[in-house]
């Protein structure tokens, strides 16, 4: 609610950014940023103004999330009306992205969690097999587009925003794409692992996640 409001000033929080993201920045491109059932994904908004005023814009299923959008809408309705429904058509929701991403936006994605239907590849995470979804890293193949990964960790006195690049520019060769996006899934769930592994209080996904319960 705080990052929301604009109070973010009453949670401290660190940054450690990669200096390659400046450089990507600078570039005048935009990209997706995946996030996770980690910390407070609503806290990217301080990392956008931490990174030179990008504007960051997340993928969510409206359905699934009535009563938070309720509180996103009364809290912050700018915010709100700057989510994409991940409801949509997988065209439509290709169209929504790729506008959003002319408009000088980039794009986020909570990349642990997955819809029915979706496409998935199992990864190992935490000693185990877990389905994470394989639509972000298509598009951003589509897209030509570099992935950020945002962590944010919490800590004894508040937030610590780790900001990685996963890649820098993704274009996957033909013929290897499906090798391609397992090498860049994994790539992304170790720094997840990690992440959650030094901060696992801040882990909230209560799905059942993992395949060899």
């Amino acid at each position: 609610v705080y990052f929301l409001a604009g109070a973010a000033d009453k949670i401290p929080v660190d940054f450690v950014v990669d200096p390659t993201i400046h450089e990507i920045l600078e570039r005048g491109e935009q990209g997706l940023f995946l996030a996770a059932h980690f910390g407070s994904f609503e806290a990217a908004r301080v990392l956008g103004a931490e990174l030179g005023g990008m504007t960051m814009r997340i993928v969510l299923q409206r359905s699934v999330n009535e009563r938070f959008m309720e509180v996103i809408s009364e809290v912050e309705p700018e915010f709100a009306n700057m989510i994409i429904d991940a409801d949509q058509d997988s065209v439509a929701l290709g169209l929504a992205i790729g506008e959003a991403l002319s408009q000088g936006d980039w794009v986020g994605f909570l990349a642990d969690r997955y819809r029915a239907g979706d496409r998935t590849n199992p990864q190992t995470f935490l000693n185990s097999q877990a389905d994470f979804p394989v639509g972000p890293y298509i598009i951003a193949n589509l897209f030509k587009a570099p992935v950020i990964g945002v962590f944010c960790r919490v800590n004894k006195h508040g937030y610590e925003i780790h900001c990685e690049v996963i890649s820098t520019r993704t274009q996957f060769p033909r013929g290897k794409r499906a090798a391609a996006i397992d090498e860049m899934q994994a790539k992304y769930c170790a720094r997840l692992e990690h992440h959650v592994r030094a901060s696992p209080y801040g882990w909230f996904n209560f799905f059942d996640f993992w395949q060899d319960n």
